[in-house]
């Protein structure tokens, strides 16, 4: 019993781990796919430099096309949350016509309230990123008037 307690607690203590990798590479992938799509138009992160100086409030990029959009990268629930405070704040500082896009990873994963407040506040970037990056990059594309 005492065998089967202790590795039931080391998979606990590693599942934090595993989900904040999962949550880093996700971020890298999709970033990734923005730098090979946009190159050199993206500021990475986004956020107003003169109220908010510690990049609290900030999105993951601001793609700067024909009609610019602001890229939140959405591993889990915190960062989803963290995405609709940061457009709350930014939105009058981004350029008019900018596009607030959300990548989650996984939707079904959050909670039912910030599944409801995120499509609010953003648009998403298309199906499972993991699962179909081609259908997220053509519609990363279009929602940027890109040819």
């Amino acid at each position: 019993v005492l065998l089967q307690v202790e590795a039931q607690a080391e998979r606990l203590a590693e599942a934090p781990k595993r989900r904040s990798h999962d949550a880093v590479q996700f971020r890298e992938e999709v970033l990734a796919l923005l730098h090979t799509l946009f190159r050199e138009k993206i500021e990475e992160p986004f956020f107003d430099k003169t109220s908010d100086p510690e990049a609290l409030f900030k999105v993951d990029a601001l793609v700067k096309a024909k009609t610019p959009l602001a890229v939140a990268v959405v591993p889990g629930e915190v960062e989803a949350e963290r995405a609709v405070s940061a457009k709350l704040a930014l939105h009058d500082n981004a350029p008019a016509n900018t596009r607030w896009i959300a990548s989650p990873r996984d939707m079904e994963r959050l909670t039912s309230s910030t599944r409801k407040r995120l499509p609010r506040e953003y648009l998403k970037a298309g199906s499972a990123f993991a699962e179909d990056r081609e259908v997220v990059q053509n519609r990363l594309r279009d929602l940027a008037d890109v040819a």
